[in-house]
């Protein structure tokens, strides 16, 4: 059996804080459910503590949600639209062939257009901003309500003067030369909550997009935790199938593992050893760390992990769950595994 377990209520603390921070600094909040793939439970817990507008990568997540509240789609394909865009209330795009496309649709979505700030990932540059906007408002449907920045994701790119101005300039921008005179201007990644910390967030910016910060208490871009803020929202823990020594021999002729790889740190000698029913596909090896003091991770397949436990002063036993601390990349891949049981508890 493999569990992931999400406390409430320091889950809400670490809400709770950040509504606080935006409330202070007049920004709307979009919590960013993607990581946890729109769990139905965790967005009704949400929606009853004050939030209206949750963010997915995957359409079909929001096909499962009961509450209403703005659903935004944050990556939008010629597939997407085919298939309606079901429960999805605003799609943020940064190509002109899917804009026309949602503007020949029927049920047409409001429209965030995304903007390129260094990351490097998707976005239009801020140059194009503005005759986008005007070649747009030429069809028949043209529902643009804002732009959105993304920080921190592909590339690592931390927020500084000229990416916040970029975002400000063009918000001033598209009010003096467009129809749109109170554009949505937000902003995405938990590292933008050091610039709303620290008070050098422009004021026309007026929404942040936070997921990680809330799920994890954790700045992935700034390799650190976020001040104020819990990192133990979620608990993994995997069933033990075997406990036994072994004696691991450094001269063995070892080849390439299921991943491709060569072993390289081990532990050698006589060593106690541990197997868990849980490998790759619900975790990966670099998302967990034990709870446990003299535990360690050797290894990983893709439905097996092997802990030396020599050092750990519990005996560990078959039957027994360890327990691991999370970071992003392990909850959302146990998020997506449909053995893995998840709890709010």
């Amino acid at each position: 059996m493999i569990l992931l377990e999400l406390k409430k209520d320091i889950l809400l603390y670490n809400l709770k804080h950040i509504q606080n921070l935006c409330i202070k600094n007049n920004l709307g909040l979009v919590v960013v459910t993607k990581c946890c793939c729109s769990f139905p439970e965790l967005v009704n817990l949400l929606s009853e503590n004050g939030i209206d507008s949750i963010a997915d990568s995957n359409y079909e997540n929001f096909l499962k949600i009961e509450h209403k509240m703005k659903n935004i789609l944050l990556k939008t394909s010629y597939s997407d639209i085919k298939t309606g865009l079901k429960q999805t209330d605003i799609v943020y795009i940064s190509d002109y062939s899917i804009f026309k496309k949602i503007s020949e649709i029927h049920d047409v979505k409001q429209i965030m257009l995304t903007i390129e700030l260094g990351d490097y990932k998707e976005g239009l540059p801020p140059l194009e901003v503005i005759p986008f906007i005007k070649r747009a408002r030429k069809l028949k449907n043209s529902p643009i309500i804002g732009i959105s920045g993304n920080l921190g994701c592909l590339s690592g790119k931390l927020p500084d003067e000229m990416s916040i101005n970029t975002m400000a300039d063009l918000a001033n921008k598209i009010k003096s030369e467009t129809a749109i005179k109170t554009p949505i201007v937000s902003l995405g990644g938990t590292i933008i909550l050091d610039s709303v910390i620290s008070g050098n967030l422009s004021p026309e910016i007026n929404q942040i997009r936070i997921g990680e910060g809330i799920f994890l208490g954790y700045n992935s871009s700034g390799n650190s935790p976020v001040e104020g803020l819990d990192t133990h929202v979620f608990t993994y823990s995997a069933e033990v199938i075997e406990v036994r020594e072994k004696k691991i021999d450094a001269h063995s002729n070892f080849g390439f593992n299921a991943f491709g790889h060569k072993q390289t740190t081990i532990k050698k000698g006589v060593r106690r050893r541990a197997v868990l029913s849980a490998g790759s596909l619900a975790a990966p090896m670099n998302g967990l760390t034990p709870f446990l003091e003299g535990v360690s991770i050797e290894g990983i397949t893709y439905d097996f992990m092997v802990l030396d436990v020599t050092d750990c002063n519990n005996r560990i036993k078959t039957g027994d769950f360890i327990k691991f601390h999370t970071h992003y990349a392990a909850v959302a891949q146990a998020m997506i595994n449909p053995y893995v049981i998840k709890k709010i508890i």
